[in-house]
C-alpha cells in the first residue's frame, strides 16, 4: 500500500472514522443530450417537442414508422396497431402524452450514428444488478423518507440517482427502495422512472426522421 494511502487510513482509524466514510458517492444521471452532434437532430427535437406540447396526435402518427416496434407480445408491429393501442383517435386525451411529456425532458443518447433514443439514462451503465429492479430518481433534492408519507423524516435528499426498487406501499403512491449505500426508505412514485419504462427511438430515412420504436419492458 502506498505510504500516503496507509497514512490517511491510519489517521482515519485513529479518529474513529473508518474507511467506509470514504465510499465513492452514488452515480448521478441528470438529463443530458448526447445527440446534438447528429446531423438534423436539432430540428427533429424541436419538431418532436412541439408535437408533444400541442398534443398533436395526427402529427405524431405521421412520424411513426409503418413497422414500429411497440410491444414484446403477439400484437402486430404496425402503425395501425400502435395507434389503436394508444387510442390516438382520442387526440389530446390519449394516454401516450403522459409518457412523452416525461421522456422529452430526460435527454437523449445515440444508439447508433442516426438513431437518437430517449431518455438518456436508458443507454447508461447504471450498475443495476437485474433489469426491471431499479429506477431513476427524477430530480435534485428528492426526499428519501423513512415511511411512505410526507410527514415522516427525510433520511436525506437524493439527486438523480438510481435506486433498487423493493415494494409498493399499501396505497400504491410510494415505493420502498434501497440506495447505493444499502439504506432503505420510501420515494413517491411520481419521482421515479423504472429502468425498463418507456423509451422512444428515432431513425433517419430518405424522407426524414421516423419513430422506429416506442416500447417498455425487456
Amino acid at each position: 500500500m502506498p505510504h500516503f494511502i496507509r497514512s490517511a487510513t491510519l489517521a482515519c482509524l485513529a479518529l474513529g472514522i473508518g474507511t467506509a466514510a470514504y465510499a465513492a458517492p452514488a452515480k448521478q444521471f441528470p438529463p443530458k443530450d448526447e445527440c446534438l452532434s447528429m446531423d438534423g437532430y436539432f430540428d427533429l427535437r424541436q419538431k418532436f417537442e412541439d408535437i408533444v406540447k400541442r398534443r398533436d396526435a395526427k402529427a405524431l402518427l405521421a412520424m411513426v414508422s409503418p413497422a414500429i416496434s411497440w410491444n414484446f407480445g403477439g400484437e402486430p408491429a404496425t402503425k395501425e396497431a400502435f395507434a389503436k393501442n394508444w387510442k390516438l383517435e382520442t387526440g389530446k386525451a390519449s394516454p401516450i402524452w403522459v409518457e412523452l411529456d416525461q421522456i422529452v425532458r430526460l435527454g437523449c443518447f445515440a444508439q447508433g450514428p442516426d438513431n437518437p433514443t430517449m431518455p438518456h439514462f436508458f443507454g447508461q451503465d447504471t450498475g443495476a444488478q437485474s433489469p426491471g429492479g431499479s429506477a431513476l430518481v427524477l430530480g435534485p433534492a428528492v426526499n428519501f423518507r423513512s415511511q411512505p408519507n410526507t410527514s415522516s423524516a427525510s433520511l436525506r435528499k437524493i439527486n438523480w440517482e438510481v435506486v433498487t426498487t423493493l415494494e409498493q406501499s399499501a396505497d400504491q403512491k410510494w415505493t420502498k427502495v434501497k440506495d447505493a449505500d444499502g439504506k432503505t426508505g420510501f420515494i413517491r412514485n411520481d419521482y421515479l422512472r423504472g429502468d425498463l419504462d418507456y423509451r422512444i427511438g428515432f431513425e433517419k430515412k430518405e424522407k426524414g426522421w421516423v419513430i422506429s420504436f416506442f416500447i417498455a419492458g425487456d
